[in-house]
């Protein structure tokens, strides 16, 4: 096969990819819709979850305010819940799966036009496998997994508050 024809398949599959909505793991949409400056209630400003939304909505092009008065959008943060539950036991009866939970419920509100989004849910379920002869690897996991459920929470949201606009 020549450069030409190399190239040109490239450019298609690439092309391809991004007609059919495909986005990298990781990557956040441009929230162009929502008007800012962002002001987040309902959570602590230094709870792992604001830190993840304040990441996320700067990289999707927010501007956010520590400023409820100067804010012209309001996300509002509502029952945020972060749960475990025993999913399954081993012979000895004792615990060795988990279902982790992270769920909350949101709004945006704009100060002058009212409700942008109604109030929604988002929740992201995962199983945490818990082996009762790694003490100290339990609690390092399920630290790391809770963090990535965070993440992929706020990565819901942001696609919601996209869709909407």
């Amino acid at each position: 096969m020549n450069r030409l024809t190399s190239s040109l398949i490239l450019i298609t599959v690439l092309l391809s990819l991004a007609g059919c909505g495909f986005q990298p793991r990781g990557s956040v949409p441009q929230l162009g819709n929502l008007p800012g400056p962002v002001y987040i209630s309902g959570i602590e400003k230094y709870a792992p979850l604001h830190r993840e939304l304040s990441i996320q909505l700067a990289q999707a092009g927010v501007e956010l305010t520590d400023d409820g008065n100067s804010a012209t959008s309001l996300l509002r943060i509502r029952q945020h819940r972060s749960g475990r539950r025993l999913f399954s036991v081993d012979s000895n009866n004792q615990a060795t799966e988990f279902e982790l939970e992270e769920s909350l419920k949101f709004a945006v509100h704009h100060a002058s036009r009212g409700e942008i989004l109604e109030e929604q849910t988002v929740r992201v379920l995962r199983i945490l496998y818990r082996p009762n002869d790694q003490v100290l690897a339990r609690e390092r996991g399920e630290q790391q997994l809770r963090n990535d459920m965070r993440r992929d929470l706020v990565g819901r949201m942001i696609r919601r508050i996209k869709a909407q606009g």
